[in-house]
């Protein structure tokens, strides 16, 4: 397992991600990619095998640098950005300082997602973490 992070800008993220593919002999079928989600709530987990971008201009390039849609997404749900506020904006920005507690809760919960799919399979990580993450204690 390689855990990359494209240090170029989010919508020239498929050019980083095409390169490491290249060195490493893979295909599409070896990658995950762990995006935010504007349309999922926050704190919800989203497994997706195939399909477009969404509109995410990350995702989208990934599709067109690789030639190839594919490859397993673990979508984060990041929720919708406040009334009158641009989404690039919301998504770019930082966390309010009141919702970091709850944002180590959903990345533990991604990372375990993760972890379980490589265990266990795609199947049984949907089926554990595609649901809202209980963010309270408890």
């Amino acid at each position: 397992v390689i855990l990359v992070k494209p240090m170029t800008f989010m919508n020239r993220s498929g050019e980083a991600v095409s390169r490491v593919l290249q060195f490493y002999h893979s295909g599409p079928e070896d990658l995950i990619v762990i995006h935010d989600d504007l349309d999922l709530h926050f704190g919800r987990l989203r497994f997706k095998q195939r399909g477009g971008d969404g509109g995410h201009q990350g995702v989208r390039s990934i599709i067109e640098s690789i030639g190839a849609n594919n490859f397993l997404r673990l979508k984060v749900g990041v929720g919708r950005p406040p009334k009158g506020m641009d989404p690039a904006s919301y998504v770019l920005g930082a966390f309010p300082l009141s919702e970091e507690d709850d944002l180590n809760r959903v990345l533990d919960q991604a990372k375990e997602a993760i972890k379980v799919m490589l265990l266990d399979g795609v199947q049984t990580a949907m089926n554990r973490f595609q649901k809202k993450i209980r963010l309270e204690e408890g």
